[in-house]
């Protein structure tokens, strides 16, 4: 189970990120809570995914075309989505190429 959280953004420590790529690709993070559940969402404003390769990306050793080229092997989401139904929730994304990606996952609380 998830405490509660307040609806709102949350507010995260950028230093990991290079100053030049968060200028251009800005990301947010965002969390709510309805009755029984909590959601939290993680939107960029980058490339996007194509509606083809959407489905796969919560597979074991599945990427998306821009990051093969940046040596990923393709269990960072995998991994998140055992955890997620671990604890009887549930996550996906809605993406739009040149418009950006939102990834989202909810847990009951």
């Amino acid at each position: 189970m998830v405490p509660a959280v307040d609806s709102g953004q949350i507010a995260l420590d950028r230093k990991s990120c290079s100053a030049a790529d968060c200028s251009l690709h800005p990301w947010s993070v965002f969390s709510s809570r309805n009755e029984g559940s909590a959601r939290f969402e993680v939107a960029d404003t980058r490339s996007g995914i194509a509606a083809d390769q959407q489905p796969r990306l919560f597979d074991r050793y599945s990427q998306g075309s821009a990051r093969k080229e940046q040596g990923s092997i393709g269990s960072g989401l995998y991994i998140c989505k055992q955890i997620v139904n671990a604890h009887g929730g549930e996550l996906g994304v809605v993406s739009e190429v040149g418009r950006g990606s939102t990834f989202w996952f909810q847990l009951p609380c």
